[in-house]
């Protein structure tokens, strides 16, 4: 899903925010295994800047969860 992330196409990139949503809310093991890939964060960061509407809401809530992940460990 971040090979995803990097490409052009916006709809790819709403797909792949939801997909990862929803894989975070399935193990907290996919989202340890996304943040140890280096550029996720710069992902979601570029992602919440320059997407849709609709990724900037889905990459919100990703960061939402990643910051709770960090706050519990």
């Amino acid at each position: 899903m971040v090979n995803v992330l990097k490409r052009r196409c916006m709809l790819s990139k709403e797909g792949a925010a939801e997909i990862l949503l929803r894989l975070f809310d399935e193990s907290e093991g996919y989202m340890t295994d996304a943040l140890m890939v280096p550029d996720f964060s710069t992902l979601l960061t570029d992602l919440s800047v320059r997407g849709s509407a609709k990724a900037r809401e889905k990459t919100a809530l990703l960061m939402e969860k990643v910051m709770e992940a960090n706050m519990d460990s």
